[in-house]
């Protein structure tokens, strides 16, 4: 999960990584996620660690897709 976002995003034209509500992954290029973005259907998750405790700042933030 580190380095597929930086992947795909490096890709012509650029994917990104979505992840849906049962943990798979969709990709979406920029009209598709700009489209999700304004009907409000993404949301940024951060990772965390120690059972939920504390925010891991290692890890990017993850878009999710709201149901």
């Amino acid at each position: 999960m580190k380095n597929y976002p930086d992947f795909f995003a490096s890709l012509s034209p650029p994917k990104y990584m979505v992840k849906k509500s049962d943990g798979t992954f969709n990709l979406y290029d920029d009209v598709e996620l700009a489209e999700l973005k304004k009907a409000n259907r993404i949301r940024l998750e951060k990772a965390t660690a120690m059972g939920g405790k504390v925010i891991d700042y290692t890890q990017k933030p993850t878009m999710v897709l709201v149901d």
